[in-house]
């Protein structure tokens, strides 16, 4: 069957790496398979015209960014990562959940944040092509408080609508208002069982 336009992201990404030389056998396809399902049933899609100015790596991350997605290579294969909530903790190798306490860290776990400053954000404007106008809007997206005085602009190629544009960026701004902290320590080798964006059990003393 000929190649035909598409709005699907998976499709669309995986007919890019594939005219980059890529086999089956570099891709994890059932990450992939997954993705497809996940953005089908919340309606994701990538609406974008590609210049030759594009980098492969720019279209696919833009890509899979309106999936909610980033590129990633894991044991040697090109992997999807879907930043969504998990339910139960995860190991990327294997069945089991990988733990990490003091029984198997080599550094002991140090939690650290920013102190509150008037440099933070307090906002995010996202720059959207519509559908309807034909032309780069903003939407702008604030949480209960937010005041807009210093906003984070962004720039979502692919998404065409200005709800699933605002849907994005309140998710990002509460990335910015509920991941500040960091949770540091070393592990040896059982910090091979997790990947990008894995969820973990942590424990301390």
């Amino acid at each position: 069957q000929p190649a035909q336009p598409t709005r699907d992201i998976v499709p669309f990404v995986l007919n890019v790496l594939k005219s980059l030389g890529y086999t089956d056998m570099d891709i994890n396809l059932p990450e992939f398979d997954l993705l497809h399902e996940e953005c089908h049933a919340d309606g994701q899609f990538y609406d974008q015209s590609i210049d030759d100015s594009s980098t492969a790596k720019e279209v696919i991350n833009n890509a899979l960014a309106c999936g909610w997605a980033e590129l990633t290579i894991a044991n040697g294969k090109i992997k999807p990562v879907r930043d969504v909530p998990r339910a139960v903790f995860e190991r990327e190798y294997g069945p089991k959940t990988q733990t990490y306490s003091p029984q198997n860290m080599t550094k002991s776990l140090v939690i650290s944040g920013p102190l509150n400053s008037i440099n933070d954000y307090d906002g995010v404007d996202v720059e959207y092509f519509s559908s309807v106008s034909w032309a780069w809007e903003t939407v702008e997206c604030r949480w209960p408080g937010d005041q807009g005085i210093k906003v984070e602009k962004l720039k979502l190629p692919g998404v065409s609508d200005k709800d699933r544009a605002y849907q994005w960026g309140m998710r990002r701004r509460g990335h910015q208002l509920f991941r500040q902290d960091t949770y540091s320590w070393s592990t040896e080798l059982d910090g091979r069982n997790s990947g990008y964006l894995s969820f973990c059990a942590v424990a301390s003393d």
